[in-house]
């Protein structure tokens, strides 16, 4: 395979990790409005009301990053492979704490859902918050990936200022 064939897969690889991170963010970031003004209790809104503002300005950073993830020629510090790799670094660490806060309020969720719910629906009461904690968990993980894929360009890399396309020519 020669460089320009790498370099062109690179990017390929790289578009297609940050677009399955894109789609993750917005499906939490629905879900979590959907179950927020579903679910009555406050742990539940409160928790999915904060994964859903948090999940905005992820879906408009990853389309901004997405954008200048093939731009060869150009000098902007969005296409430097250190801004993509501190961006997925930080939007990494979000989500695993906006995760684990999600996930250890679905017990309380779950149980206060099994009190109210006299129909024997529980299952079903409780399918909200599980699935806007799972949802956030491959958010963090298909964020780690990302930020994975750009560290590697940035130890490939000649200077700090390197643009993410030209690091994978060379």
């Amino acid at each position: 395979m020669s460089g320009t064939d790498k370099a062109r897969t690179d990017v390929k690889l790289r578009a297609a990790f940050y677009s399955f991170a894109l789609c993750f963010a917005l499906f939490e970031t629905i879900l979590a409005a959907i179950v927020a003004a579903l679910y009555v209790f406050k742990q539940t809104l409160h928790s999915n009301l904060i994964a859903s503002v948090i999940g905005v300005p992820t879906l408009v950073w990853i389309s901004v990053l997405l954008a200048y993830n093939n731009r060869l020629s150009s000098t902007h510090f969005l296409a430097r492979a250190t801004t993509h790799f501190n961006s997925f670094v930080v939007m990494s660490l979000i989500w695993l704490g906006v995760s684990i806060f999600l996930s250890s309020l679905v017990p309380l969720s779950c149980r206060k859902l099994e009190a109210v719910d006299t129909n024997g629906l529980r299952g079903i009461s409780c399918t909200g918050p599980v699935v806007t904690a799972i949802f956030a968990w491959l958010t963090f993980i298909t964020l780690s990936l990302c930020a994975a894929l750009a560290r590697k360009v940035v130890t490939n890399s000649k200077s700090r200022t390197s643009n993410i396309t030209e690091c994978d020519v060379f």
